[in-house]
């Protein structure tokens, strides 16, 4: 466990980064957005991060508003469904392949899985899902199958029941 605890909060930390950009040509709005994992851990069998999403969104050129806030993610492996993780095209803005590293969790009444947005007043919402920005479907691949691995060695089922 601490080989992979250490590849996640290191090698694999450096891959989980996008940046994107949508231009629509009928209104010349362009949306920039950058999603970097600022942090993540496995810790007792809970995997969280912090994931930093910054969009600048321009009108004619000129920049009309910036924003930054972050997404803290705490996930319980016990309730990860590991043979469910997926790495995704993340088309939110992304004129150019992006990708995302899904990461489905099972739905009871125990399940352990919360997100908080800054812009929400960082308060705590059930989730079924969560996503971990990549910027190749190959680094995704990678941290799947970090990511399943520690699943395996918390003894957490591969399937949803």
């Amino acid at each position: 466990m601490d080989e992979t605890r250490a590849w996640l909060a290191s090698e694999g930390r450096d891959l989980m980064h996008v940046a994107a950009s949508h231009l629509d040509t009928a209104r010349n709005i362009k949306v920039q957005r950058r999603d970097s994992v600022d942090r993540i851990a496995l810790d007792n069998c809970v995997l969280t991060w912090t994931m930093i999403r910054q969009t600048t969104i321009s009108v004619g050129g000129q920049p009309s508003e910036d924003r930054t806030y972050t997404i803290d993610v705490t996930i319980a492996m016990k309730d990860l469904i590991a043979s469910g993780l997926t790495v995704e095209p993340d088309t939110l803005f992304a004129d150019e392949p992006a990708y995302q590293v899904r990461v489905p969790v099972r739905q009871t009444l125990e399940a352990e899985a919360t997100s908080s947005i800054s812009m929400d007043h960082d308060n705590p919402v059930s989730i079924a899902f969560a996503t971990l920005p990549v910027g190749t479907a190959e680094d995704g691949r990678r941290i799947a199958t970090a990511i399943r691995h520690a699943a395996g060695l918390c003894k957490v089922p591969s399937g949803p029941f």
